[in-house]
């Protein structure tokens, strides 16, 4: 079974409440990059904390309004 990820994000964007969610990314970054900045501590509470993840929106590699999708196979069999 298949999830097609375009439609599902579409889907996400068209309803206002969900849409207001899918903001928690830039929001929750810009508030760790502020607290970084002034050389405050914050807590390492998820994934946008990591510095691979901040270098890159720092380069400009990430942007406010893209969208992010991580996708994890720790455990996985791939043999």
């Amino acid at each position: 079974m298949t999830f097609p990820l375009g439609l599902q994000l579409q889907a996400r964007w068209r309803s206002p409440e969900m849409a207001q969610k899918m903001h928690y990314r830039q929001c929750k970054t810009q508030d760790i990059l502020v607290a970084r900045d002034q050389g405050d501590e914050y807590v390492f509470d998820n994934v946008f904390c990591g510095s691979d993840y901040l270098d890159a929106v720092k380069e400009g590699k990430i942007k406010d309004h893209d969208t992010v999708v991580m996708f994890s196979i720790d455990g996985a069999q791939l043999y």
